[in-house]
């Protein structure tokens, strides 16, 4: 079997910020970029470079500042009702997968550097019913009824009348919320967003994809072989696969103290898909489209093939979408 590529420096890696800069060396450095500018820009050009020094510096000061404040592992909940949240710290990693990966497939290329300057909170579990309920009941979301169910033919097909109290089988509270729309989703961190104060969202597939590997480079977040009960899937060698959703947590955690980011549940992240990653950003972003007609699920569910839930695996949907094996995770931005 093809193993994946290793990287030397795949580790998170919190750095340290150097004490603020005195103006006097920020001058002279600044001097030393406009020596080569035209005699008419170089004042300018000056107060340009001391200006972009100083913001680097000052960005760098807050990253620490957060890295003080909220410790990676450090958990969070902002409400009875609200996910619990984990702190995943800033670092840098390769997205994507090699050729020589196996399972690959093409729109996991051209692997690229991706950096992550502050740290985020993630939520440890995918949303759960219990969770998305106390959603509905405050904002009285209700969307027609309907969603694509997996049948016994083996077929995918919409139902009116399922939705994400009726999925078709059996769920507790405690089960990762299904039959629910990017659209769906985005409301549902909107309302957190404006319940609690705080900046939730959903991750950027470049987020998703570092918070999965978890400073790994291999197919799993444990290796590169699926093995048994590591994960939920349809050969995963869980008593769920192929069934039906488990209790969010019925896996051990990955090394940032996150579950199911492997199977369970597909999860709806913030991206637009496109069809490789040329032109994707570097810094963690989501990558936005004007003309956006997929969005990107992550992840694998309880119904897919081993591969899919590779920590490489892509896949785009239509936003409204609905389908009984598709959930979302949430993220919250930091601040001082």
């Amino acid at each position: 079997m093809a193993m994946a590529e290793k990287e030397e420096d795949s580790e998170p890696v919190v750095a340290a910020a150097p004490p603020l800069m005195e103006e006097p060396l920020l001058v002279e450095m600044a001097e030393k970029e406009a020596d080569s500018e035209p005699a008419i820009d170089k004042k300018q050009s000056l107060v340009q470079t001391i200006s972009d020094i100083r913001g680097q510096e000052l960005e760098m000061k807050e990253r620490n500042l957060l890295v003080k404040k909220f410790p990676a592992g450090t958990t969070l909940r902002d409400c009875d009702t609200c996910p619990e949240l984990v702190v995943v710290p800033p670092g840098s990693f390769t997205m994507g997968s090699p050729a020589s990966e196996e399972g690959q497939h093409t729109d996991e290329g051209p692997r690229h550097r991706v950096t992550i300057e502050q740290p985020f909170a993630v939520g440890k579990y995918e949303v759960t019913r219990g969770e998305y309920a106390q959603f509905v009941l405050d904002t009285e979301h209700s969307p027609t009824p309907s969603c694509r169910i997996y049948e016994d033919e083996g077929e995918w097909n919409e139902r009116l009348g399922h939705d994400w109290q009726n999925t078709g089988y059996h769920q507790t509270e405690r089960d990762p919320v299904v039959c629910v729309s990017w659209e769906d989703a985005q409301e549902y961190v909107l309302w957190l967003s404006k319940k609690t104060g705080k900046a939730y969202r959903l991750l950027s597939e470049a987020e998703w994809e570092y918070v999965a590997r978890a400073g790994t480079t291999t197919r799993y977040t444990w290796g590169d072989e699926i093995g048994q009960n590591r994960a939920h899937c349809d050969g995963c060698g869980s008593r769920w696969d192929s069934k039906r959703t488990s209790t969010v947590g019925s896996f051990v955690p990955n090394g940032f103290g996150l579950h199911d980011v492997h199977g369970n549940v597909w999860e709806w992240v913030a991206d637009c898909w496109n069809r490789s990653y040329e032109g994707a950003p570097t810094d963690g972003s989501a990558w936005e489209s004007v003309a956006c007609k997929l969005r990107v699920v992550r992840g694998g569910s309880w119904n897919s093939s081993p591969a899919l839930l590779r920590s490489a695996d892509r896949f785009g949907l239509a936003s409204g979408s609905r389908y009984s094996i598709d959930g979302f995770r949430v993220a919250c931005t930091l601040t001082l």
